[in-house]
């Protein structure tokens, strides 16, 4: 990378609205670096290093890095300076690495990965829902489906209302842990529809989302996550 921004003289507000730019700038630069392996054979540069690369204040640096160390990707240890963290340590859902891994290092075995995750999630959340779901949550499902059953199937608005629909049943659940996977459901289901569509593949059908939805109105969960297990498989 060689070095991308020169600081104008500016106010101080506009000054330190341009210092958070510049930092989520070389931020999402570095994480998307060390994601794709940039750094996998090279010793990760020094502060200084770096804010020469970048043409940035050390103060930026210093935040970039701070920014990626809380998310997994960097370590810094005493008299050892920073060095990337082995994969394992990764914050995987975290919005900004999920994205710089789906953007630098998409692979077969990484959404192989993904979609178990998918798999294991999503129908306990739905028979979850069925048990847990209060009134107006089932609603607001309801309204998803309805909104997926006025979209024209193999669309993007198919697609939205299908996400929406998914999302919605996470919610349901009521499991905040559960919830925390709705970006990466998200991104799997946007990848899937991409192939679908490039190898005529088979997509959930709207059938399949409405026996999952009569299970949760019903509140049987048995019936809810065969559903689901059926749609996500």
């Amino acid at each position: 990378m060689r070095s991308l921004i020169e600081l104008p003289q500016m106010h101080h507000s506009t000054r330190r609205h341009r210092g958070h730019t510049l930092t989520r700038h070389m931020r999402d630069a570095l994480g998307r670096a060390i994601v794709i392996g940039t750094y996998d054979h090279i010793q990760f540069p020094t502060e200084t290093e770096l804010s020469s690369q970048f043409g940035v204040s050390r103060s930026v640096t210093r935040e970039a890095v701070k920014m990626l160390t809380a998310k997994g990707l960097l370590t810094s240890r005493p008299r050892q300076g920073t060095a990337v963290s082995d994969r394992l340590s990764w914050h995987l859902l975290d919005v900004d690495v999920l994205h710089w891994l789906m953007d630098g290092r998409f692979s077969a075995g990484l959404f192989k990965h993904m979609n178990e995750v998918c798999i294991g999630v999503e129908p306990e959340a739905a028979a979850l829902a069925a048990q847990h779901a209060a009134l107006h949550e089932r609603d607001v499902i309801e309204k998803k489906l309805e909104d997926l059953r006025a979209a024209p199937c193999a669309t993007n608005d198919w697609l939205e209302a299908e996400i929406a629909v998914r999302l919605e049943i996470l919610r349901a659940s009521n499991n905040p842990f559960f919830m925390q996977f709705g970006h990466l459901i998200s991104w799997v289901l946007r990848h899937s529809d991409r192939i679908a569509r490039e190898v005529g593949g088979r997509a959930a059908k709207l059938g399949e989302y409405v026996a999952v939805v009569n299970g949760i109105k019903r509140g049987d969960s048995a019936a809810a996550r065969a559903a689901m297990r059926h749609v996500v498989g």
